[in-house]
């Protein structure tokens, strides 16, 4: 493959052999300049000094002699503009910074396309005013008003703004070419005998004004780069700009039009991958086969890695086979990827919330603060800290950061100066990395964080310049502004080893063997973006660039990146991009070429395919688990300390839930509880209705005792609900709401026993309340049907009340979830095991059996009573469609109860997994299942 470069340089040494080193390259980029430099060298065998070689922008900056501020300073500069001129009226720079950059675009093409920026910025100060005219009479709100003075301020602010540049000898770059193109006929150009424009596209107006003076002079060559598929074809809008000046002979005949996708060989393969780190990982895969081709000896340095979205430069790096020994990254490493920069956003983040919650300190803010990397290697003991409440204090943010660093307490203090409180995490964790020197990863850090301490002084004198305070809002905004335009930059042979890079980078470059990945649409190109304040029609009417121009412009970057390779593999992400960058379709140059080139070439071919992730096959087989010593050791460690309720519910519904929950313990991660759950929420309604009824205990409950009841359980609710919930608010927010749900619960509870003790005593019949909160145990003598040993068995339940009328014992549990009444009812108590949903009955039944066993032959109901559905009060079991539960009932559920604890007891029996679907839904372990 012989690149345009190579061609260039040829057929400048053959052409200016006698002038060479008077000669001046102009290149649409500063890369191109190397690779050009590296041509020269191969091709003289004499010495020669090189020619001058500049990119365009350099080219004209090098001649009017002007400075190029980066962004943020341009922005300073036209905050002062906008000072000089609006006085009193200013608005603080917290507010400017967010449309300053927007302005500088704007800017910025009205010089480059040579319009005149009082005429665009008055005629859209008329529209303006236009479309807020108020035909109705009304006068205009104060939000219009200022609508219409910033408008009217935009062409003032312009004139002062470049008057104001020019007066320091400094300007924006189309500030510059517009100066470049006024001035061109007073500059000194006598040093050149030609100056040489290569690689051009789309010219901007003052570009088109620079390069027809010099070729009106005879001073100027020009030479393309392009392809007759895309030239010739007026639908192409790759060549849309060239056909233009074709048509025009502004710059004489277009040469350098080849018939590269006619005539050579290619192949292009189309890849559509799901997932940002899939494409990584698959161009690294791409790469090591290149690498490991029998009898062909690869050169990385013919081999480039193109993204068009530059936030897969880490995945990319991190894919690399290890056959790749040199690599170059043109884009630099963004100071925003780095972990520093996470580090101090969260930082950020801590500090700026805390401030919204009246300086309490959020625990996941705190949690993303304490176990980012770079913080963690700072503990200096192995325990870790727990985060186990919503918010901290100052005081208790301290005690919590103290175990990790003792200074690093003194970071998150904003109080003083906020910037030093990052330099101070800085020096920190920089004093922590000197200790271990020699490591790669913390040598990389070390570079890090000395350039985010560069940034945090350049932001401080930004600051001070502006004589602003550094308030976290606008540190955090112009710390962001910084980090994205700022670069670390990669040292090495440019022109050696695998290059990586973006799409505008390849300008001129050619390669064999191209990569590119995320090549979706609204990447490439990028969708309509209109981040200017000039709308659509004013950029028409004025011949400003739209988005059919930036579209015409990538689609030719595209084909002239293609039209020399000989193998291309076209990446892109199948899934829909999260942070609304492109879409999960290819882009629609793939769409074309997928179309167009099968007719075009038949030397070019075309692949597609789809990388998925194959799904792991899925199994019928149920999970069983075998009763090993371990298992049997703790089912007898469980007998002797208490079968539960629940524990033997959670058996009836699943065999495996039990193993998972009882014998390996499994339990989930603690999670601080922002809100109370539903667990808090039920131990809090249980202890307060304990408190509210203790008084009573032993004692008939008046029927006229609701008021007693009601005032009782306000007093202790919220006391009792701080006791569970230890946290700092529970005046504001969902935590209001939850005490108010208690409330209302609690007493539409009380409201509904008030009518029903009513009744009662319309009936002269009485209530009497037994036992609270009472504690029921009994030992079940269990033989083992292997040894006919006997084995004691503990069965204990703690039942929420006990209360009697008349000569009928009453056995009631509290729940606040919803009841089924199918949950209450079956034929016999020897169908337990074939309900749906056995544990509430289990669970009644077991607190039955207890009591029984305790009191024989005492007239016996249990129940629930609902919370959430009060109304219907109490619902107690019915077998066989009664509530009276008869020694009989009793005595058919001991034997149930035996042949339950028989077969959790069994060594043969093993933990298998329920057929009932309802059950898996909630439940904790379903992805261990796989239910």
């Amino acid at each position: 493959m012989t690149s345009f470069l190579q061609e260039l340089s040829v057929q400048l040494l053959q052409k200016h052999r006698e002038h060479f080193s008077r000669l001046c390259v102009v290149f649409p980029n500063r890369r191109a300049g190397l690779f050009f430099r590296q041509h020269i060298m191969q091709q003289i065998d004499w010495p020669v000094f090189a020619p001058q070689i500049f990119s365009i922008e350099d080219f004209v900056v090098h001649h009017t002699q002007l400075a190029v501020p980066d962004v943020l300073n341009l922005s300073i500069e036209l905050y002062k503009a906008y000072k000089t001129l609006e006085k009193k009226e200013t608005r603080p720079f917290i507010d400017f910074i967010n449309w300053a950059p927007t302005l500088l675009s704007d800017f910025n093409e009205i010089d480059q396309y040579l319009v005149s920026g009082n005429e665009v910025f008055t005629y859209l100060d008329k529209v303006k005013a236009i479309q807020k005219w108020n035909l109705d009479g009304k006068p205009l709100t104060r939000f219009e008003e200022n609508y219409l003075e910033f408008y009217n301020l935009l062409a003032p602010l312009y004139e002062q703004f470049t008057r104001q540049l020019l007066d320091k000898n400094q300007a924006y770059l189309g500030l510059a070419f517009r100066r470049f193109t006024e001035n061109q006929n007073q500059l000194n150009f006598s040093a050149y005998t030609k100056i040489i424009f290569a690689g051009f596209n789309a010219l901007s107006p003052a570009e088109e004004k620079l390069f027809q003076t010099f070729y009106k002079q005879g001073s100027a060559e020009f030479y393309w780069d392009a392809d007759e598929y895309y030239v010739n074809d007026t639908s192409q809008e790759a060549g849309r700009f060239l056909r233009k000046y074709a048509a025009s002979q502004c710059f004489g005949e277009l040469n350098g039009i080849r018939k590269h996708f006619s005539e050579s060989e290619k192949t292009i393969s189309v890849v559509g991958v799901s997932g940002h780190v899939s494409q990584a990982k698959f161009a690294g895969e791409i790469i090591d086969q290149l690498a490991n081709q029998p009898n062909t000896a690869i050169d990385f340095k013919n081999t480039a890695l193109v993204l068009a979205d530059e936030g897969l430069l880490l995945p990319v790096l991190n894919s690399l086979p290890q056959s790749v020994s040199e690599l170059n990254i043109t884009m630099g490493f963004p100071l925003k990827l780095t972990p520093v920069y996470s580090l101090l956003s969260a930082l950020f983040q801590l500090i700026e919330n805390a401030n919204r919650f009246s300086n309490k300190y959020y625990h996941k803010d705190i949690v993303q603060f304490i176990q980012h990397p770079l913080i963690q290697a700072l503990k200096n003991q192995e325990s870790p800290v727990e985060v186990s409440q919503a918010f901290y204090s100052p005081y208790e943010l301290k005690k919590l950061l103290e175990p990790i660093h003792s200074d690093l307490a003194a970071c998150t203090d904003w109080e003083t100066d906020g910037l030093d409180s990052c330099l101070k995490l800085i020096q920190l964790i920089q004093n922590h990395l000197l200790e271990q020197a020699g490591n790669t990863e913390q040598t990389l850090n070390a570079e890090y964080l000395y350039h985010f301490t560069l940034l945090i002084r350049r932001l401080k004198d930004l600051l001070a310049d502006l004589n602003e305070s550094s308030s976290l809002q606008t540190v955090k905004h112009l710390f962001r502004m910084l980090s994205a335009t700022l670069r670390l930059p990669f040292y090495g042979e440019p022109v050696q080893g695998l290059q990586i890079m973006s799409l505008l980078e390849t300008r001129t470059l050619d390669f064999e063997n191209i990569i590119l990945l995320s090549a979706n649409d609204g990447l490439l190109p990028k969708g309509k973006q209109n981040k200017s304040f000039i709308p659509f029609d004013i950029r028409k009417e004025f011949r400003l660039p739209v988005y059919s121009d930036n579209n015409a412009l990538f689609a030719y970057h595209f084909y002239r990146l293609l039209q020399r390779a000989k193998n291309v593999w076209l990446l892109y992400n199948t899934n829909n991009h999260s942070d609304g960058g492109g879409s999960k379709e290819p882009s629609r140059f793939i769409t074309q070429l997928l179309h167009e080139m099968p007719q075009y070439s038949q030397k070019i071919r075309l692949q597609q395919q789809f990388l998925e992730i194959p799904l792991l096959p899925f199994s019928d087989n149920e999970i069983e688990v075998q009763k090993d010593e371990s298992a049997q050791r703790q089912l007898m460690a469980l007998a002797e300390k208490g079968f539960s309720p629940s524990s033997l519910g959670t058996y009836l519904n699943c065999k495996l839930q039990f193993y998972f929950r009882y014998i390996l313990q499994i339990q989930e991660d603690k999670e601080v509880e922002e809100t109370a759950d539903a667990a808090t929420i039920g131990t809090v309604i249980h202890e307060v209705l304990e408190q509210a009824y203790r008084p009573f205990a032993g004692n008939i409950l008046p029927a006229d005792a609701q008021k007693k009841l009601i005032q009782s359980a306000r007093n202790e609710i919220k006391t009792v609900f701080a006791k569970h919930y230890q946290q700092n608010d529970l005046e504001h927010g969902k935590n209001r709401i939850v005490l108010n749900v208690i409330e209302n619960l609690v007493e539409r509870f009380l409201n509904t026993e008030q009518d029903f003790l009513q009744h009662l005593q319309s009936e002269n019949r009485f209530l009497q309340i037994g036992e609270l909160e009472k504690e029921l145990t009994a030992i079940f003598p269990l033989a083992n049907p292997q040894t006919g040993e006997i084995r004691e068995v503990k069965i204990k339940g703690k039942v929420d009340r006990i209360d009697q009328i008349g000569s009928t014992h009453r056995i009631i549990d509290y729940k606040t979830g919803l009841l089924e009444p199918s949950e209450l009812r079956c034929s016999n108590a020897g169908m337990l095991g074939e309900m749906k949903k056995p544990a509430k009955m289990l669970q009644l039944l077991i607190y039955a059996w207890l009591f029984a066993a305790e009191n024989p032959n005492e007239n016996l109901t249990s129940g629930i009573i609902s919370l959430r559905q009060s109304s219907a009060y109490l619902q107690n079991i019915r077998i066989d469609g009664n509530e009276l539960l008869s020694p009989t009932v009793i005595s058919e559920f001991e034997a149930v109860l035996t042949a339950l604890l028989d077969e959790i007891l069994d060594p043969d029996i093993p933990f298998s997994q329920t057929s009932n679907a309802d059950t898996c839904q909630y439940c904790d372990f379903k992805r261990i299942c796989k239910k």
